[in-house]
């Protein structure tokens, strides 16, 4: 089980990454919630996290492992640049990605 927190509330997850809970934080804003894609992620990219980190998740900022919504799109993890700006810029400071 994965438990993946945010400023919103926490997700409960299964090891692979799918998503079993969204629990809303009781104190945020509804127009919060729903201008916010937190209630669409169905998986969190478990296999990515653990290659970057060499460690498999356990309590997880949710900006700091990637996601996939119910359409498909894939959400980069925020907190750390993405492989991609790692390996060409160099670049392992926190942050968003470049491009």
């Amino acid at each position: 089980m994965i438990h993946i927190q945010s400023s919103h509330g926490t997700f409960t997850a299964t090891d692979d990454g799918i998503v079993l809970k969204w629990t809303p934080d009781d104190e945020s804003p509804a127009g919060v919630l729903e201008a916010a894609p937190l209630h669409r992620v169905v998986r969190f990219d478990v296999e990515e996290f653990s290659q970057f980190y060499n460690e498999a998740p356990t309590t997880v900022d949710i900006l700091d492992i990637g996601c996939w919504l119910d359409d498909g799109t894939y959400e980069l993890p925020t907190l750390r640049p993405c492989e991609e700006c790692a390996r060409s810029t160099g670049r392992t400071t926190p942050g968003p990605c470049d491009h």
